[in-house]
């Protein structure tokens, strides 16, 4: 090699390390997106291509790690294989996500990375995308492309320090300038540069592609102080809740959130029996209604979050897993208010406590005593799951162990049975539904007789509970309610009842939102109200047990009675949605409307994240004695 020619490498293979860290960074943050359309098909590249803009401003992430692996390893073969490797990882993961839980995968899901290998090692598949192989191929090739641009020579390292120092600096100075200040999570930049936004979090990933959409997302763990925070701010607002007090009775509250409990009208099925018997005659004896649940096909824990604490779990002010990091000892809630208030506090849940950090979760809730289904002794089961009348039983046993103690209870239970897949050992023929249908085939109409066996199943645990407190000389309240609508299958390899049929032909996550999104709820009372027979419309989790204990006048919070009481110009919220008093959910918020959810935002900021200013005015005043 000439002198000239040596003299001028460290700089030709600069130029490469440049070319190849761009031609890396966006074939990583196009992986999701390639698998979760098949690999490298046409439409797969016309969606990468017209995401071009909202792209290009996740590269800059992929870039910095190209070049500190570079300046790690020496060679560019390194980072052109595990970047585009992790970035396949998430993609996986994704399209897992969105399968199981129809929602795709979100920052705070890191948090659960221990969960979701329990979920696997307890029999959960990882579903591998069409193209994956594809993909896998075009990383090897590029790694193999990248072997030639290694440093060899000494002589070439003093130059190739020097710039990579310079691009190090300029890539970092930028990196902390879009991150620290929030430059990729303002809404008003992030529209500049294409980013479009819809009420639903998979819409909004689909239409800006997976990695642009999941670095905006980061916001989420780094909540900004919602605007008009301030010390003042929050003692005039504690002002208000102080006038609103949570007196009433202490009454037992027994609290039954129920897996995949739904209605089945989406379906194109006649059953032959009701399998909500007992909850239509229950329901002319206490309020029934519709539950909006924020999720679809899972977030469990998400939902008894907002039941137990009246706060919204998927919103800019709190983490979409607020089990995992928006918690600690003492957090404001129904549980920690009455244990508080002398009542024994317990948690059953039918499954392992091994998920969504629930036992440490439940104690800072307030929970003084935690039961998982090692607690359970030779229990029903249905499949591999506890079945709900036995989950029903336990609670039942374990409210008859508090009553030596003469304190009121509080449980919450939490059942599995409805859980997916439907496999064919759920039942016996002879106990499965009868059912017909126009338009499913034989396989699926089997597979949704197994889901309404289930959900008549549900319906006898309600009865077993609802019969049980009759007898009881306390007064007992009862909330039960399903968590989330789910997709129905048996395998992933047969796939989901809903996609067999015409239903997403014309769906719309705005107007057809409650179709997939309602629950049924209960609340009863073993004493005589003027509540039989009415409803409190639909309802938003985080308002289910706070309009029961404000209706049944029983004894809560005093910012429950707030929520319940002190806001005229909506009925219940969430992040994507609102309720109106007219009963009906809407996307979008009138001024007034925009002005109460701004207090709440603020009153649920300050609780979790912020200075705690409002931790003295939250409970009022305890009225122990009932």
């Amino acid at each position: 090699m000439t002198e000239k020619k040596k003299k001028n490498r460290p700089f030709l293979l600069i130029t490469v390390w440049c070319l190849l860290s761009v031609v890396i960074s966006y074939f990583c943050v196009s992986i999701p997106d390639l698998l979760k359309f098949g690999g490298f098909n046409a439409g797969a590249l016309e969606y990468v291509g017209l995401r071009f803009v909202t792209f290009r401003y996740a590269c800059p992430v992929f870039i910095l790690l190209f070049f500190a692996l570079l300046f790690l390893f020496r060679t560019p073969a390194v980072p052109s294989f595990l970047l585009p490797l992790a970035a396949l990882v998430f993609g996986v993961a994704n399209y897992n996500m969105v399968f199981y839980r129809g929602t795709p995968f979100l920052p705070s899901d890191l948090e659960q990375v221990s969960d979701a290998a329990i979920a696997v090692k307890e029999g959960f598949h990882v579903v591998f995308p069409d193209g994956m192989l594809q993909v896998l191929m075009a990383i090897i090739g590029l790694s193999l492309i990248s072997l030639p641009f290694a440093i060899r020579k000494p002589e070439s390292r003093r130059a190739f320090w020097t710039v990579l120092f310079a691009l190090l600096a300029l890539i970092s100075l930028v990196f902390c300038y879009l991150y620290f200040s929030y430059i990729l999570m303002d809404e008003s930049i992030l529209n500049k540069w294409g980013r479009r936004s819809s009420v639903n979090i998979g819409d909004i990933y689909y239409m800006n592609g997976f990695f642009p959409e999941f670095f905006a997302q980061i916001g989420i763990l780094m909540p900004k102080a919602p605007n008009g925070y301030s010390a003042k701010e929050m003692a005039r607002i504690g002002e208000t809740i102080r006038g609103y007090d949570g007196f009433g009775e202490s009454v037992d509250i027994i609290v039954f959130q129920i897996e995949s409990w739904q209605f089945v009208d989406n379906y194109d099925i006649r059953l032959d029996e009701d399998v909500f018997e007992n909850y239509h005659r229950l329901a002319e004896e206490g309020v029934t209604g519709l539950m909006v649940s924020p999720k679809y096909g899972g977030g469990t824990a998400n939902i008894e979050y907002e039941v137990l604490t009246g706060f919204s779990s998927d919103d800019a002010s709190t983490t979409t897993t607020p089990f995992n990091n928006g918690l600690y000892t003492g957090f404001p809630g129904i549980v920690n208010y009455v244990a508080e208030a002398g009542y024994h506090t317990i948690a059953l849940h039918a499954y392992t406590s091994d998920l969504y950090n629930r036992p440490n979760a439940y104690r800072m809730l307030g929970f003084q005593d935690l039961y998982f289904s090692d607690s359970f002794e030779d229990p029903e089961m249905c499949g591999p799951w506890i079945s709900d009348p036995a989950c029903a039983r336990k609670m039942i046993e374990l409210y008859e162990e508090s009553l030596s103690d003469g304190s009121p209870i509080l449980i919450h239970g939490l059942s599995m049975q409805n859980h997916l897949p439907m496999q064919d050992d759920r039942f016996s023929n002879g106990e499965l539904v009868t059912l017909t249908s126009d338009s499913l085939t034989v396989p699926d109409q089997f597979v949704m007789r197994r889901f309404c066996t289930a959900l008549k199943w549900t319906d006898q645990a309600l009865k077993i509970l609802t019969d049980y407190f009759r007898t009881v000389d306390r007064k007992v309240i009862l909330l039960a309610y399903g968590d989330h609508q789910t997709s129905i299958y048996e395998s992933e390899e047969l796939g989901d009842v809903l996609h067999h049929t015409d239903f997403y032909d014309n769906y719309s996550s705005k107007k057809d939102f409650l179709k997939l999104h309602t629950t049924p709820y209960i609340v009863w009372a073993n004493f005589e109200t003027e509540n039989a027979g009415t409803t409190f419309g639909l309802c938003a989790p985080n308002e289910l047990l706070v309009d029961a204990l404000t209706a049944y006048g029983v004894n809560r919070p005093a910012y429950w009675t707030y929520f319940a009481s002190g806001v005229d110009s909506y009925r219940g919220v969430t992040s994507n949605y609102l309720i109106t008093n007219e009963d009906t959910v809407v996307f979008s918020k009138t001024a007034d409307q925009q002005k109460d959810y701004d207090i709440r935002m603020l009153i649920q900021y300050d609780t979790v994240f912020g200075e705690r200013y409002l931790l003295p005015d939250l409970y009022g005043q305890h009225d122990s004695d009932g």
